[in-house]
């Protein structure tokens, strides 16, 4: 085999490759949770959640203590700039403040999604998983 063949074989491989991780990236937008997890989210909120950061996920930050936010553009642009992933571990290492990692990942997922939903994206047909995380993209998401 000439090594312009085996070079032109490389390319494709990896030009392949790259499409593949394109196409495998879920957007906020395009519904990356259901509608029963957003539900089961909210319901975990407000039993682990709201308590520290509001029902309406206002949080009760003032200078330098109290629970941030959730909800808004400060919000969003800490999952777009660390990744969801990276939030994820971030609240599954922290939370709830009093009882840290408690909580099964399935149910952070769950709070998640429920987190994605009230920041105004679309529930779709599937259900987010722990997995599907690494794939999940803020940018160029438009909140509705």
């Amino acid at each position: 085999m000439s090594a312009f063949v085996v070079c032109g074989w490389l390319l494709w491989i990896a030009a392949a490759a790259a499409g593949a991780g394109q196409a495998d990236t879920l957007a906020l937008g395009t519904g990356v949770y259901s509608v029963d997890q957003g539900k089961r989210g909210k319901a975990h909120y407000d039993a682990f959640c709201a308590p520290c950061h509001v029902g309406d996920l206002s949080g009760t930050l003032a200078a330098d203590t109290g629970a941030p936010p959730l909800r808004g553009a400060p919000f969003m642009t800490s999952m777009e700039q660390k990744g969801v992933a990276a939030v994820f571990d971030y609240i599954k290492a922290t939370m709830p403040a009093d009882d840290p990692s408690s909580l099964e990942d399935d149910e952070y997922v769950d709070i998640l999604a429920y987190l994605i939903q009230a920041n105004g994206f679309p529930a779709g047909a599937r259900e987010l998983t722990a997995a599907d995380l690494p794939r999940v993209r803020v940018r160029g998401a438009a909140a509705h």
